[in-house]
């Protein structure tokens, strides 16, 4: 064909980075168009190009651990111009069980990140059993918290148990790796489960029931397609945060302006779905970091000053820290 024959002198890995792109573009587009005759012909190449990239496929033995890996990488967001999905994994993981034998237990870990979601969990959970006997530290842990998350997202251990037991058995190298996971987790989670995970604090997951955030979830996903989830990125990044307040012309922030940007930053980030215990849980996360705790102080002495204005619930707890005591306040 064409497309054999445009590419036969290339090396395989190039060959199947194009392949797959095509195979990306093509499975989106397949019934995409009013015309029938335009659907048929993708549908025709798409036949097409499956074939040699499963042909292809076949020598992926002679690629090395990396490489799958790097075929597997999700483009940046901006090729959403020219594609219909920046998740190039999607294409692979339909031929998992030919390829994941050809991926190390290092490397494997990577790939789970990229792949991460509810119609691939019983994936990731069955290849970390086939794995988990024989994997090492820091793998070995990073696993079991994979399955800790999948466990919990399952409904069948909604508590901080398992999540504790890792923690307590882990080495401070080990719980530094398996804290970056957790990090990296809590993209693809929502309510309870990715607070906990994004501040590492599973202690949340004991107080609340595992449905109770179903209203809260709709405003975070982690859906590697979109481009509105700036939202998500702030709240993950509270612990971390850098309350950029802007200054007035004179080069003062009055009072008043503190109050109303402080208002702003609790809606941007719907905190009006979340439970009082929730807030005050990601404001000790915050003021455990000094400069988090120096920007928080600012603001709450600002806001003490403005007379006469009505307060949120959200601002009273995050920034004012209403009602905190006996909850860890620092």
């Amino acid at each position: 064909s064409i497309i054999s024959s445009g590419i036969k002198d290339l090396e395989l890995y190039e060959r199947l980075r194009i392949l797959s792109i095509l195979l990306l573009d093509l499975t989106y587009r397949d019934n995409d168009f009013s015309r029938k005759e335009l659907n048929q012909a993708v549908n025709k190449a798409l036949k097409t190009v499956t074939k040699i990239f499963n042909k292809e496929l076949k020598q992926i033995n002679k690629l090395s651990s990396l490489d799958i890996i790097s075929l597997m990488v999700p483009f940046e967001r901006a090729y959403l111009a020219l594609l219909p999905s920046i998740k190039i994994s999607d294409i692979f993981v339909k031929k998992w069980k030919y390829i994941s034998k050809y991926i190390n237990d290092t490397d494997i870990i990577v790939i789970f990140d990229y792949i991460f979601e509810d119609n691939t969990l019983e994936l990731i959970e069955k290849e970390i059993h086939r794995r988990n006997s024989k994997a090492i530290e820091p793998q070995k842990a990073i696993m079991d918290f994979y399955l800790a998350v999948i466990k919990y997202i399952q409904g069948e251990e909604i508590t901080s148990s398992r999540f504790d037991t890792i923690i307590d058995n882990a080495d401070m190298k080990t719980l530094q790796e398996v804290q970056a996971v957790s990090r990296k987790l809590a993209g693809h989670t929502s309510g309870a489960l990715q607070a906990a995970l994004a501040t590492f604090n599973f202690n949340v997951l004991n107080e609340y029931s595992h449905k109770m955030f179903d209203d809260y979830d709709d405003y975070y996903d982690n859906d590697y397609d979109d481009d509105d989830d700036d939202d998500y990125d702030t709240f993950l990044n509270l612990p971390n945060m850098d309350f950029d307040f802007d200054f007035n012309k004179s080069g003062i922030l009055s009072d008043e302006m503190f109050l109303q940007k402080a208002e702003h930053f609790v809606q941007s980030l719907h905190f009006n779905a979340l439970p009082d215990e929730m807030i005050k849980m990601l404001r000790n996360s915050i003021r455990s970091n000094h400069k988090g705790q120096k920007s928080l102080d600012v603001i709450c002495n600002a806001i003490k000053r403005v007379k006469n204005k009505e307060i949120s619930r959200e601002v009273k707890i995050f920034f004012l820290g209403t009602g905190t005591k006996g909850l860890g306040e620092k």
